[in-house]
């Protein structure tokens, strides 16, 4: 594959995320309009598929708060993502990027993370 096709796929991945991100954190601003209309905070869930055999949903706030202490706030994380360059920092800036998107829609991420 040539350099030049790597390089507009990885553009195009890139486009892709950026346009999933914002649509997350549209889908988050509509839970919690809904929520607010309510009168009531609506349940967050991520669905966790680990275990591709068999998916379940978690409490959106547990899975955050694993994200968060395992490679947010994860030295040896980070450090490891510093060693894949690029694609290193991709991860971590999407890392980022979800958090602040899922700060920004809902009320599940605690102040603690910014810390």
């Amino acid at each position: 594959m040539s350099q030049e096709i790597l390089s507009s796929h990885r553009d195009r991945i890139d486009q892709l995320d950026e346009k999933l991100i914002r649509l997350l954190a549209e889908r988050f601003e509509i839970t919690k309009a809904v929520g607010t209309l309510k009168g009531e905070t609506p349940a967050l869930w991520f669905g966790d598929h680990s275990r591709p055999e068999r998916p379940r949903p978690k409490p959106l706030k547990q899975e955050l708060d694993k994200v968060i202490r395992s490679r947010l706030l994860n030295p040896r994380w980070i450090q490891g993502m510093a060693k894949h360059g690029y694609k290193g920092g991709f991860e971590l800036a999407a890392s980022l990027d979800y958090l602040f998107a899922y700060d920004a829609c809902t009320d599940v991420v605690p102040d603690w993370a910014y810390s």
